[in-house]
């Protein structure tokens, strides 16, 4: 009942989210983030279904990168829904990683948060398309797995009204790795602050 009730709550917030976004309504109040507390907020919405299911969840964060400059709810649900796809999209594996790290992407500061699994993939053919409004791949709508397809176009479009951008890689078989890139907060700008 709870993880139910869990699911029919993230799709309500999604398609809200997905019409206030689509309308031009959504405004994004940015301000320092610290993303070692949001990626812990993030995980603890989980905790019951890891613990239930009996998850192995490895947490790899670096506690002295930058803040970013982000609004937090939005952050937020990002990295859960993408905990929440990897948890949907296993299959027989229960094995997650979300790390968080400083890095450097095109002469830029940035925060990079990657959550990982190995499940079971996701099909060449279908990556171009995942980010999508109400995309779903042809083995999600064979399977009984339930989604609206909404989940990463709002991700997509959440990091980039924000000055940031997801990625993904996957290998079929094998797993798949989504990265939110953050811009971190300058020196100059986290002196001010």
């Amino acid at each position: 009942v709870q993880n139910e009730a869990r699911r029919l709550t993230d799709m309500i917030e999604q398609v809200m989210s997905y019409a206030g976004i689509q309308s031009g309504g959504k405004r994004y109040e940015l301000a320092p983030l610290q993303v070692p507390a949001m990626v812990d907020r993030a995980l603890s919405e989980y905790g019951h279904t890891f613990r239930d299911a009996g998850w192995q969840v490895e947490k790899q964060v670096d506690e002295n990168m930058p803040p970013v400059m982000a609004e937090a709810s939005s952050v937020e649900s990002a990295v859960k829904n993408l905990v929440g796809n990897a948890i949907k999209y296993s299959g027989t594996s229960r094995w997650l990683r979300v790390s968080a790290a400083r890095a450097v992407n095109g002469g830029r500061d940035e925060v990079q948060v990657r959550v990982e699994d190995h499940g079971p993939g996701i099909d060449p053919v279908d990556l171009p398309r995942i980010f999508e409004p109400f995309y779903r791949s042809r083995q999600v709508l064979a399977s009984t797995v339930p989604g609206a397809g909404l989940g990463l176009s709002i991700v997509k479009r959440h990091l980039e009204a924000q000055g940031g951008r997801v990625s993904v890689e996957s290998v079929k078989g094998k797993g798949s790795c989504f990265t939110l890139h953050l811009p971190a907060v300058s020196e100059p700008e986290r002196k001010a602050v």
